[in-house]
């Protein structure tokens, strides 16, 4: 099983504590949603694997589907942080595999 290794508990703890801490946050009106708006486009963007971006993305959605009240009432910062991750997602995905060193390998294989 996955939970046997102590290092995995403690890095699902953190994550467990990290997504209450954002969404508890984001619970102080505009201020909150912009400081964890510009905190996830940060996190989407320093990355050197895409993953980041995958993950700030699904925060996106889960403070949304956790509290719908916030696309009506700061919907900007929101989208700018949805959109700005979605970027993130594109330009991590084309730069990891440009930069790839088994890049020829991966195309190779797509091509057929």
């Amino acid at each position: 099983m996955f939970l046997k290794d102590k290092a995995n508990v403690l890095d699902y703890f953190k994550y467990l504590i990290s997504i209450t801490l954002i969404f508890y946050v984001s619970s102080f009106g505009t201020a909150g949603i912009s400081l964890v708006s510009v905190g996830l486009i940060i996190y989407a963007f320093s990355g050197k694997t895409p993953l980041r971006s995958y993950i700030s993305i699904f925060i996106v959605y889960l403070l949304v589907a956790g509290n719908p009240a916030l696309i009506i009432s700061k919907p900007i910062m929101l989208a700018l942080a949805r959109y700005l991750s979605i970027a993130a997602i594109a330009f991590k995905s084309f730069s990891y595999f440009l930069n790839h060193p088994r890049r020829e390998f991966i195309f190779n294989n797509v091509k057929g």
